[in-house]
């Protein structure tokens, strides 16, 4: 800006001091100029008889020529001129007649090529021309058409004084227009700094502003642009402000309980790993069946429940470095600085305190059921990302073994990938046919009898061969493949009694089916579709749901149950005993067995603490009118233990493994012999 205002100055001044010059020269030019013509016009009495009288025969020698030479040299001083001549032309010709000059020139005469144009021209002329070497203006007045000739008065002034003016003007004027320019810069740079000053402040601010530093303000005095101007930057600096730290909320903290996310956790225990190098215990915590919070008590619900056991988890965090974070979904991360993986215990019983009483919201009350996994640098991992991973396997693995909390080891992980590659094999197993079903047969424990048998799912994979399926059904269900799997094992199952009856065969089928099919209100049609398709009484199928899955949504299975009951479906509560569940409850349910969890049943031989379980559970499901089947029977011991308990139906290897449905028709034509009865156990069993 200061240039700016510099170059306006300078082109200012010279243009000023260039006119002021131009109209000092003309002045100069034109007292000259008036100076000659004065003198010009007062020289008549100076002219030869001869120019002015109508005589043309007059002889001008007749007049002394030194007398008259004297008195223009006179006038010439007079006039303050430096000389005078007297021309006439004959015909085309120049001719000096009279005339004188004085001071700068000697004897000096005009040259005969001036005085043509000055003839010709007929009008009062000025011309600029070297006489003697010298410079000199010379003024050309013809004379009066009336005259008795044609001549012409030639005025002449030596420019050494022209010049001299000129050169006091050019000195004037420098002086002048030095002065100006001086005024005119320091002008400039006042007003340069004046206008520059908050530009400068608002440069420095918009460099600090690009630095990260939104905390400037201009402070400009006045009401006037700049007051405005700084107003509006100042708003426009705290809006900005304003939007970074809601960005660096957005991406570095949890919007609905507040705690550090996913990514503040990571750049923190990577800081850590980088700068300290110290180890650190990291815990990944997982609600259980949160999913189910949210579906049926409302996300408003799962969110309060979320916020509260933030506060819990965050107010444990006394220690320098203690940090609780908020990751996606219903998880927390808990990272314990300085800490061992032997002080895990010590960890996990702080830990329980904030998750030992339940949640109460809306006078509803959630028990904080969670699954822990943990990882420890360095022992597993070398980054954060690594490390929040590991734990994340553990955590699933705790999930799965319905443990506490899980400590990431690297069988862990090389049973995730297996289970990740058949995953991915799982769709191809669905529809390339890789999937079989195998029959395990019941036996009523009275006589032996066997006219009941359950479905259970196999997968021949090409490569791993046979696999069981508690190695794919549970992250079946979590994937929503589980869905695909029951609807093919319900029409293969269906498909196969079809042609036992043909074979004049009659059994009744279980199938187990996940909580999301029964849910599903398709699920009661797909079924009805698949019993009319092949023609098969609805009481050769029978459903078995795990009592967990019941008490935990049990409002919303009552009416798809009634409608498979309705529909004359068999229906019955697998794992009986694992989900304590109410007994008003289980009176209203629609369902016309129940199957002891296998824990119970394998465990009756050698620990009689159980029997008392076993038999409460056997006169429970006999008052409610249901039938009774127990799970994992393997020995003749338990067989006559289950007998004089009462138990109705019992399913095992001591029956039979799992087979195809071929060996279990041949099977079946071999029947079942009961197993002889076991000395002293009557008397055991009732004491």
């Amino acid at each position: 800006m200061l240039l700016v205002f510099l170059l306006i100055t300078m082109i200012i001044s010279g243009a000023g001091a260039t006119y002021v010059y131009w109209l000092k020269a003309s002045a100069i030019r034109a007292e000259v100029d008036g100076r000659l013509r004065a003198a010009a016009a007062a020289a008549e009495p100076l002219l030869p008889p001869s120019l002015v009288s109508q005589n043309v025969l007059l002889d001008d020698a007749q007049h002394d020529p030194v007398q008259s030479r004297f008195a223009i040299e006179r006038y010439c001083l007079q006039a303050g001129i430096d000389g005078l001549g007297f021309y006439v032309f004959d015909r085309d010709t120049p001719r000096w007649v009279a005339g004188a000059t004085i001071n700068a020139f000697a004897q000096g005469r005009i040259p005969i090529e001036l005085l043509a144009p000055a003839r010709t021209g007929g009008k009062v002329q000025v011309l600029e021309a070297r006489i003697q070497g010298r410079s000199a203006r010379v003024l050309f007045v013809p004379g009066p058409l009336n005259s008795a000739s044609r001549y012409i008065i030639a005025v002449t002034v030596a420019d050494e004084g022209f010049n001299q003016a000129l050169q006091q003007a050019r000195i004037e004027v420098a002086i002048g227009g030095g002065a100006l320019l001086l005024t005119g810069l320091l002008l400039s740079c006042l007003l340069a700094r004046w206008l520059a000053a908050p530009m400068t402040q608002m440069l420095a601010a918009v460099r600090r502003m690009r630095g990260g530093d939104y905390s400037t303000r201009l402070r400009f005095k006045g009401r006037g642009e700049l007051g405005e101007l700084a107003s509006n930057f100042n708003a426009m600096s705290e809006a900005v402000a304003e939007r970074q730290r809601l960005i660096l909320r957005q991406a570095f903290e949890d919007g609905l309980t507040g705690l550090p996310n996913r990514s503040r956790m990571l750049e923190l225990m990577q800081t850590q790993i980088v700068t300290d190098g110290t180890p650190f215990v990291v815990l990944l915590i997982d609600i259980n069946q949160f999913k189910y919070v949210n579906d049926y008590l409302g996300y408003q619900t799962g969110d309060a429940m979320l916020v509260a056991l933030a506060k819990r988890l965050s107010g444990l965090m006394h220690l320098r470095g203690e940090l609780c974070a908020r990751l996606p979904g219903d998880e927390f991360a808990l990272l314990f600085p300085n800490a061992l993986i032997g002080s895990l215990p010590r960890l996990l019983a702080r830990l329980e305190s904030a998750l030992v009483d339940p949640v109460i919201i809306s006078g509803q009350r959630l028990d904080l059921s969670v699954g822990i996994g943990v990882a420890a640098y360095p022992e597993h991992g070398e980054s954060a990302e690594l490390l929040l991973r590991h734990a994340e396997v553990a955590m699933y693995l705790a999930k799965r073994d319905h443990a506490a909390y899980a400590v990431y080891c690297t069988e862990t992980e090389t049973h995730r990938r297996n289970r990740t590659a058949l995953l991915a094999d799982l769709r191809e197993a669905i529809e390339g046919g890789q999937l079989r079903v195998h029959y395990q047969p019941k036996a009523l424990l009275r006589d032996g009898s066997v006219s009941k048998a359950e479905a259970l799912v196999r997968w021949a994979h090409p490569e791993r061969g046979w696999i069981g399926p508690d190695e794919f059904i549970p992250f079946a269900e979590q994937t929503g493949r589980l869905r695909a799997i029951t609807h093919w094992v319900v029409d293969s199952v269906t498909s196969q009694l079809a042609r036992w009856r043909e074979g004049g065969l009659t059994l009744c089928i279980a199938v187990n089916v996940g909580m999301s099919d029964v849910e599903d209100d398709s699920f009661v049609a797909f079924v009805d579709r698949a019993l009319r398709r092949h023609g098969i009484d609805p009481a050769q199928l029978s459903l078995e749901i795990t009592e967990t899955g019941m008490m935990h949504r049990p409002k919303q299975l009552l009416t798809n149950l009634d409608r498979l009951r309705q529909l004359g479906v068999q229906l019955s509560i697998d794992d009986f005993g694992n989900g304590y569940s109410s007994f008003g409850y289980l009176a209203q349910m629609p369902v016309h067995e129940l199957k002891i969890d296998r824990t119970f049943i394998e465990r009756l031989e050698h620990n009689f603490e159980n029997v008392s379980i076993v038999r409460s559970i056997i006169e429970l499901g006999h008052i409610l009118g249901l039938d009774v089947v127990a799970e994992g029977v393997e020995t003749p011991a338990t067989w006559q233990a289950l007998a004089v308990m009462g138990c109705d139906e019992a399913q095992g290897y001591l029956i039979a493994k799992p087979m195809p449905a071929d060996e279990l028709t041949r099977w079946l034509e071999k029947g079942f012999d009961v197993p002889p009865r076991v000395p002293n156990m009557a008397p055991v069993l009732s004491s």
